[in-house]
């Protein structure tokens, strides 16, 4: 069964770490290391949802559909 919710609140919440400029303290390689576990915890295996609202937030990440 999917969570499509729990998949968009994870994506909610990357954008807010991102508004208080963790993801710019973090640097690239830290920030792809938090986006990759962020993905790894929404049951549903949605990593699209989970990064649609963020990838247009940060420079160096993309997703090719």
């Amino acid at each position: 069964m999917s969570n499509h919710a729990g998949s968009y609140d994870m994506g909610n919440f990357l954008v807010v770490l991102h508004s208080y400029g963790v993801f710019e303290f973090l640097g690239e390689e830290k920030t792809r290391e938090v986006l990759q576990k962020a993905c790894a915890c929404v049951s549903d295996g949605n990593e699209e949802e989970v990064l649609e609202e963020i990838i247009s937030k940060l420079s160096f990440c993309s997703y090719e559909e």
